[in-house]
């Protein structure tokens, strides 16, 4: 099928509309009437899309609308049906609907980020948000050490725990084996003394040079436990001999 593009006023002509260019919606949404693919992750919030902004795919006769623009995440839904002839369609505004559409239609209030439909029997019912719960926040655990010697614990590895050793004298850190938690813990050399790092029974410990020494006073040091290889580990940061 021959592609089929908007006819605009140019210049005080009637020509079709130029290939690459859209045409704005009324509520200042940015619409694409004349695309010759369909929507990608892509053409999201950072293209100037929205939720609410509709995509008319010309080459194949299929439309869309975007429900979320997130970037490099956008999901677009396809409003015509598998044969394209479906005659429902989604509608979009600042305010919930009233009046709006037919039986069928779905609607979309910008504003509030809710998605109404299908409505029936002339009646809309009530919305759904689109944006999900609110995730939950991991809360950074600092505790200082104050010993000469420290022995690791699964708990160093539970995820945003950071350990300050403070000490005039040296500190040494033992990493045990078989620790259970997955996740990096990051050493923060507090004190005047030199904090190092030790490998336990059956631990290996690899660092750039062989390096298992904090350089500086407030110098720090992240273990990473390796994904695949049980009680082996990499020391990254401010390290010396």
């Amino acid at each position: 099928m021959a592609e089929r593009r908007p006819i605009v006023l140019i210049d005080g002509d009637l020509q079709e509309l130029p290939s690459g260019d859209t045409l704005p919606s009324a509520g200042g949404l940015q619409n694409n009437y004349a695309a010759t693919s369909a929507p990608t992750v892509t053409d999201d919030s950072g293209s100037g899309y929205a939720v609410g902004s509709q995509w008319v795919d010309v080459t194949k006769d299929n439309s869309y609308v975007c429900a979320d623009a997130s970037v490099g995440a956008a999901i677009w839904l396809q409003t015509n049906g598998a044969g394209g002839g479906s005659e429902n369609t989604i509608l979009n505004g600042t305010v919930d609907p009233t009046t709006e559409g037919a039986d069928g239609d779905f609607y979309i209030n910008t504003t509030s980020s809710t998605i109404f439909g299908p409505k029936a029997s002339g009646t809309w019912p009530a919305g759904v948000s689109l944006v999900g719960p609110e995730g939950s926040v991991a809360t950074m655990v600092q505790t200082e050490i104050t010993a000469t010697a420290y022995s690791t614990v699964n708990g160093d590895f539970a995820g945003n725990v950071i350990r300050r050793m403070n000490n005039v004298s040296a500190q040494t850190i033992t990493v045990e084996p078989s620790m259970t938690g997955g996740q990096p813990v990051t050493f923060i050399a507090a004190g005047a003394g030199a904090v190092s790092f030790a490998e336990g029974v059956g631990v290996t410990i690899h660092s750039a040079g062989g390096n298992l020494t904090i350089a500086d006073q407030y110098g720090s040091a992240t273990l990473i436990p390796d994904a695949d290889t049980a009680n082996t580990y990499y020391l990254i940061g401010n390290l010396t001999t």
